[in-house]
């Protein structure tokens, strides 16, 4: 029996909230391989471009006062029905900004009930997504079946927005650009989905499969390989460290926090057609030790920053 359940966790000037699963472990660490990468990739000749450099001027903001630690918000579902089950509010979206911090199950797509056209049928696409509406920021979590595939999503939260950009999108094919590279610029991943049809469903169901951001000095990216699709945007951050990566069965430290240090994921990749919340790449935090660390299971690739 699965018991879910709601705690609002204040933190200085960030309320968010965590959504903890009692019958959930957690990722389980194991053998891997640890990638090491770079936050940036070789620079092109390229000068931002006058609509980029108008975007720069809008959300500016001093970045000097230190985010609010929050927590991890996690939210399991395993079919989309009621609609207003699959998300959970993360708070008010004046003055913050959230990101994905992990993905794990299940998101293929799936064919449905009869539709409107003789011969044809609906389908679902499935999908893990932070983004804004109402005023409030919410974690959503749809399973593309709707009859028992689980998936699972988790988001952080920093109470900031300076230098936040749009939300932008990529699915196959040319990189997308986020924004220009600046100094105190970072871009985290906002949305990881399958938006193939039932009778096609190819996103996420290869090793190759992949969604990422970078910063190529003058530029942020996000862009990838294979069947894949995801959306990201920016911030700006005080400094930020330790830009992970993993492949495979692995645990790895990601940051430790001194004090408002949070971490976000940059990329995913790999088959994500398992039927379990946790099979998936996670950030997790151990209070005990006040450390962030960062997993992945049966194949799949992540990296992940932490910032502050």
């Amino acid at each position: 029996m699965r018991i879910d359940f709601i705690k609002h966790v204040p933190r200085g000037a960030l309320a968010l909230t965590t959504l903890m699963t009692v019958a959930l472990t957690g990722v389980a660490g194991g053998a891997g391989c640890a990638v090491d990468s770079e936050d940036t990739e070789p620079s092109e000749d390229t000068e931002p471009s006058s609509e980029v450099a108008a975007a720069d001027a809008e959300n500016v903001g001093s970045t000097t006062q230190a985010f609010s630690w929050g927590s991890l918000t996690r939210l399991d579902r395993s079919h989309n029905l009621p609609t207003s089950a699959n998300r959970v509010d993360l708070g008010t979206s004046t003055g913050v900004t959230c990101f994905l911090a992990g993905v794990g199950g299940n998101l293929s797509s799936s064919g449905g009930a009869p539709g409107t056209v003789p011969g044809h049928t609906l389908y679902t696409t499935a999908n893990v997504d932070v983004y804004t509406a109402d005023g409030r920021w919410w974690l959503q979590v749809r399973s593309g079946t709707g009859h028992g595939a689980r998936l699972s999503g988790v988001a952080m939260c920093v109470n900031s927005i300076a230098g936040q950009t749009a939300e932008k999108s990529w699915s196959g094919g040319s990189r997308v650009e986020l924004a220009a590279a600046t100094s105190a610029r970072r871009c985290y991943l906002t949305r990881v989905s399958n938006q193939d049809p039932y009778y096609t469903d190819n996103n996420f169901s290869a090793s190759t499969d992949e969604v990422r951001v970078w910063s190529d000095g003058a530029k942020w990216w996000i862009g990838g390989s294979g069947n894949a699709h995801g959306s990201a945007r920016c911030i700006n951050v005080n400094g930020s460290y330790n830009y992970g990566g993993l492949v495979g069965n692995a645990t790895m430290e990601l940051g430790y926090n001194g004090g408002n240090v949070q971490c976000a994921l940059t990329s995913v990749g790999g088959r994500f057609r398992t039927n379990n919340f946790d099979s998936g790449v996670f950030i997790t935090y151990n209070a005990g030790l006040g450390r962030y660390y960062m997993s992945s299971t049966s194949g799949k690739s992540v990296t992940g920053q932490c910032f502050w």
